[in-house]
C-alpha cells in the first residue's frame, strides 16, 4: 500500500464520521413527526399561537381516497409533557349523543398511540408499555394502558387493555362550526392535547424515538363514517407496523450541543484534510513537471556516465583492432560494431583519451608502415598504397605528403 492509499483512508475517516453524525444530526425519516423542545407554556386551549414555527405533516386518507380532507398534525415537546396538535378540516361536525368514552372513536375526533420502548413491542397487541389516547370534538376523553398478557388471555384484540387507567391527558378544542346541525355548512375545528411523561413512566431526551400512530375520526351521521390514519392501519393496536414520533432540540435535529461541536470540528477538519490532499497532489505533479523537463533536456547516455577505467578499455581494444586491421579497408563503422557502440560514441571515447580522431589515428598508423615500405622494400608507389589500406594511389599521395611534408617518390629518392 502506498502513500497515496495510505493519505486516502486517513481522509476518508473525517468524512464517515461526519456522515454518520450528519445522518444522525438531521434525520429526517420519511415515516417520522419530528418534535421540537419547546421552552415556551403551552396552554392546552385550542388556540396555536404558542405554536409558531412548527412543522406540520399531513394526514391524508388513504381508505377512503373520495375524501378530499387533508389534516395536518403538528408536535412539541418539553421535560414535563408530550404536545399534539391537529388542525382538521371537516364540513360536518358531529358527535354521537351521549357517547361511550370507551368508543369515542365513533364520533368526529382524535386518537393518539405511543409506545415507549419500541424494542419490545409486540406484533398485534398493547403490552404495558404503550399507551392510547382518545378524544371526541366536545372533549370527552378517553385513556387506555396496555397491560402484561396472560397466558389465559387470548390474542383477540381489547382483551389486554386497561380501560381503567387514567393517564396524565389535557384537551383543548376550538372549532369553526356547530355540532350536529346539518343544516350550515361547517370548516374546521382544532384539537390541542398534552400527554404527561410521567404517567407513561418515560424520561425524555433529544434523539428519543416513540411508535407512534394518529388518527383522526370523521363522522358525518350515524351510517357515514371515515378515518385519516398516520400509519395506514385499519386495527390501532399493531404496534410494529407504526410510526415514529422524534424528539428533536428547539432547531428540529437530534444532537447534543457537545455533538454538535463534534460535527463542525469534523466538518473543518475535514476541508483542511482535503486542502491538504490537493497541495500535496500539486507538489506532486509539479515535482513530476520538473524531473520530466530535467529528463528532456539531458541526453540518456549523460545519465550513466562510464567510468575512466571502462573508457580506458574500449579505446584500447579499437587502437588493438585498428593496428591489426588498418591495412584493410575499414572504417569507424565496423569499428564501433565490434566493440557494440555507435560510431559517435566511439569517437568522442577516442578524441577523449588519445586527443585525435579515428581518421588521424589510422592515417597516422598507415603512413608510418607506408614509409617503413617505401624505404625497405623495391614494392610501387601503388602496391605501398595497396598495402596499407588506400585504394587510390593520387589520394595516398596526397595524405602522405600532407602528413611527411614530401612525396612519396621524394622520399624513396631521398634515401637512395
Amino acid at each position: 500500500m502506498n502513500f497515496n492509499s495510505i493519505y486516502l483512508i486517513l481522509l476518508l475517516i473525517p468524512f464517515v464520521c461526519f456522515s454518520q453524525k450528519w445522518y444522525n444530526y438531521k434525520h429526517n425519516e420519511v415515516v417520522s413527526l419530528q418534535a421540537k423542545y419547546t421552552e415556551k407554556t403551552i396552554i392546552i386551549d385550542g388556540v396555536l399561537s404558542e405554536w409558531d414555527h412548527t412543522e406540520e405533516i399531513a394526514l391524508k386518507n388513504i381508505l377512503f381516497k373520495n375524501k378530499q380532507n387533508i389534516h395536518k398534525v403538528l408536535a412539541l415537546w418539553d421535560k414535563q409533557k408530550l404536545y399534539i396538535a391537529f388542525r382538521i378540516y371537516d364540513d360536518y361536525l358531529y358527535e354521537i349523543p351521549n357517547p361511550d368514552n370507551n368508543n369515542l372513536w365513533n364520533d368526529d375526533g382524535v386518537e393518539l398511540y405511543i409506545c415507549t420502548k419500541p424494542e419490545n413491542a409486540p406484533l398485534n397487541y398493547l403490552s404495558e408499555n404503550e399507551f392510547q389516547f382518545s378524544t371526541n370534538i366536545n372533549k370527552n376523553i378517553s385513556t387506555i394502558r396496555g397491560k402484561p398478557l396472560s397466558e389465559e388471555d387470548s390474542l383477540v384484540i381489547g382483551e389486554n387493555r386497561n380501560f381503567k387507567w387514567k393517564g396524565d391527558f389535557q384537551v383543548g378544542i376550538t372549532y369553526d362550526g356547530t355540532i350536529n346541525d346539518n343544516t350550515d355548512k361547517d370548516c374546521m375545528y382544532i384539537v390541542e392535547l398534552t400527554v404527561g411523561w410521567s404517567s407513561v413512566s418515560y424520561i425524555p431526551k433529544i434523539g428519543s424515538r416513540l411508535l407512534a400512530d394518529l388518527c383522526v375520526n370523521d363522522r358525518d351521521d350515524r351510517t357515514s363514517f371515515k378515518y385519516w390514519d398516520w400509519a395506514n392501519l385499519s386495527i390501532f393496536a399493531q404496534p410494529q407496523k407504526c410510526n415514529k414520533i422524534i424528539l428533536t432540540d428547539q432547531n428540529g435535529y437530534i444532537t447534543s450541543e457537545k455533538t454538535e461541536y463534534f460535527i463542525y470540528f469534523t466538518l473543518v477538519l475535514f476541508i483542511l484534510d482535503l486542502l491538504s490532499f490537493f497541495r500535496l497532489k500539486k507538489q506532486s505533479l509539479l515535482r513530476q513537471i520538473v524531473l520530466r523537463k530535467q529528463e528532456i533536456s539531458i541526453p540518456e547516455k549523460k545519465k550513466v556516465a562510464p567510468s575512466d577505467s571502462y573508457t580506458k578499455e574500449i579505446v584500447l581494444q579499437a587502437i588493438r583492432i585498428i593496428e591489426e586491421k588498418f591495412e584493410q579497408n575499414i572504417g569507424i563503422k565496423q569499428l564501433s560494431e565490434s566493440l557494440h557502440k555507435s560510431p559517435r560514441q566511439l569517437q568522442r571515447l577516442l578524441k577523449k583519451e588519445t586527443g585525435n580522431t579515428f581518421t588521424e589515428i589510422i592515417t597516422k598508423r598507415r603512413m608510418e608502415k607506408s614509409k617503413d615500405l617505401l624505404l625497405g622494400s623495391n614494392l610501387s608507389i601503388s602496391q605501398i598504397a595497396f598495402n596499407v589500406g588506400i585504394q587510390d594511389a593520387s589520394h595516398f599521395n596526397r595524405v602522405f605528403k600532407k602528413h611527411f611534408g614530401a612525396t612519396p617518390s621524394e622520399i624513396r629518392s631521398s634515401n637512395v
